[in-house]
């Protein structure tokens, strides 16, 4: 959120016209049309979202924990010896208007108690790492110096001075590894969490920039100076009346296109709102102009909008995108707000009188996973077993999780003939910020006797961010080894996560007279 302070009176009554109410989203005015005696250049400040964040720890050296919401800073002298540490990465390419000129930058990260006094020190990492791969055994090399900062007994926001790491990424974006931070591997043990980017409630780490542009002298260059507009606006709760309820840590990203939405573009930028929910992107006419430029609203999972407003632009895409079309210059790009709201939960399901317990029974073992994978289930491609998201108990399978990933959950069972009924039920779950999201897909299938046959099939669409209950008539394959596949498949954008969990087949009746299980000689998917 960069916010320009007034140079001269004359500066501050000319914005005032405009604001009315929000902040300001035009063309940046030159000091020669607003005051002759302004400075030359004028203060502004931003404060960017972390890009990438993940913890590393000693006691599990080849997990990834890309996806947790914390970031831990751990020691424990033991025996045996545990440390945690995390890294962190800050995108300026995308958050600075072209030109800025860094004049201070400071690191923060939020920890609602910290119960110790322990120095925490910054490192820039000197090689690269990903989010969701680097484990405590592949993190990055580090510098020898770095920036330290105190904990207090109380917690709240810890402060780094970053301005030397944020120059040197400006400078060389292509070597910004981002930081590695972490306590003292010796002495008393210590225990801190931190909000992290994937935090539900916002307030992630965050990199606070204060830089100003270069004067605008009329020095003749053979190329132009980029001419730069700021399309802004506010993000609102629709659960509560007109603008009461401004939402914060909602993102949102400037694309440009050479055609009309829903036409794909070029990314051009990022923002996240701040505590009165406001976000303004830059949009420049170089290096290159496109015919369209639109805010796109990043839906959080189990959101939806309810309404959109726009002073000049177009809304589309289900009330998540507002368009502009080329030139912008003179045109509102104020006022571009958003209302969303929580999707409300499902009404209870009418559900028939179980039967009594001895008349039906669960012949598929292990389901819910508390286990690990354990026979007589297995997976193939990117599925695993995973702690963030579980219906019951404290884990579940998660099929997929990145772009053009697939992944599978196979168990194997023996169907009884004589059998009243048997059921197939799993829990399911989706999450996912595509705004077009049924290109990613979880089919469940069912194999016996070598044929195959689609049993149930779920779109990123269908309630994402919500545990829902599926049932399966299987009494079709009574008498047949079968096996059972849920598949996991995302397409090239806009990455959905996969959850199954506690999943079982009942078997009902007195005339089948036990079961067995088994594992399939011939194995799918290699």
């Amino acid at each position: 959120m960069r916010k320009p302070l007034v140079c001269a009176l004359a500066l501050a009554l000319s914005l005032l016209g405009l604001m009315a109410g929000t902040p300001v989203l035009t063309q940046a005015p030159s000091s020669d049309q607003y005051c002759q005696h302004a400075p030359d250049t004028l203060a502004l400040f931003e404060s960017i979202p972390a890009a990438a964040d993940a913890s590393v720890h000693s006691e599990k050296p080849n997990t990834n924990y890309g996806s947790s919401g914390y970031l831990s800073l751990h020691y424990n002298p033991g025996p045996p010896t545990r440390a945690s540490c995390f890294l962190i990465r800050f995108d300026l390419t995308s958050a600075l208007p072209p030109g800025a000129i860094i004049d201070s930058a400071i690191m923060k990260a939020f920890t609602e108690y910290q119960g110790v006094h322990v120095w925490v020190t910054a490192y820039a990492a000197t090689s690269n790492w990903s989010e969701n791969s680097v484990t405590w055994n592949t993190r990055p090399s580090t510098a020898s110096a770095g920036v330290g900062a105190q904990t207090t007994y109380m917690g709240g926001w810890l402060t780094w001075n970053a301005t030397s790491f944020a120059r040197a990424w400006q400078s060389d974006p292509a070597h910004n590894y981002g930081l590695e931070v972490r306590g003292p591997f010796s002495g008393s043990y210590y225990d801190l969490y931190f909000y992290g980017r994937g935090w539900y409630g916002g307030g992630g780490a965050r990199l606070e920039v204060n830089y100003h542009l270069p004067p605008t002298t009329p020095t003749p260059t053979p190329t132009a100076t980029p001419a730069c507009w700021r399309l802004q606006g506010k993000v609102f709760d629709a659960d509560y009346a007109g603008e009461t309820q401004p939402l914060q840590g909602i993102d949102l990203k400037l694309v440009g296109s050479e055609s009309s939405y829903p036409a794909s573009g070029t990314q051009l930028g990022m923002e996240t709102t701040n505590g009165d929910g406001w976000y303004g992107l830059w949009a420049c006419d170089q290096p290159t102009t496109y015919d369209y430029y639109r805010i796109q609203l990043q839906m959080p999972a189990g959101w939806e909008a309810v309404n959109t407003m726009t002073m000049a632009g177009e809304v589309k895409g289900g009330k998540k995108v507002i368009q502009f079309a080329w030139p912008l210059e003179g045109r509102d790009l104020t006022g571009n707000k958003y209302w969303i709201r929580k999707i409300p939960g499902p009404a209870p399901t009418p559900t028939a009188t179980p039967r009594p317990p001895e008349d039906c029974e669960n012949i598929l073992a292990n389901g819910s996973f508390e286990g690990g994978i354990v026979e007589p289930w297995r997976t193939t491609g990117a599925a695993r077993v995973n702690s963030q998201y579980k219906h019951d108990g404290t884990k579940s399978v998660l099929l997929v999780e990145a772009n053009d990933q697939e992944g599978e959950l196979i168990a194997g069972v023996d169907l009884p003939e004589g059998a009243d009924s048997i059921t197939l039920r799993y829990w399911w779950r989706v999450e996912t910020q595509d705004p077009e999201p049924t290109s990613d897909l979880m089919s469940v299938l069912v194999e016996p006797s070598g044929a195959t046959y689609e049993v149930g099939r779920h779109t990123g669409a269908d309630g994402p961010g919500l545990w829902h209950l599926q049932e399966v008539d299987l009494d079709a394959y009574a008498g047949e080894n079968t096996l059972i596949l849920f598949q996991g498949r995302n397409g090239p954008e806009y990455p959905a996560k996969w959850y199954v969990d506690q999943v079982e087949v009942e078997v009902c009746g007195e005339g089948w007279g036990g079961y067995k299980l088994f594992v399939p000689l011939v194995m799918k998917g290699g």
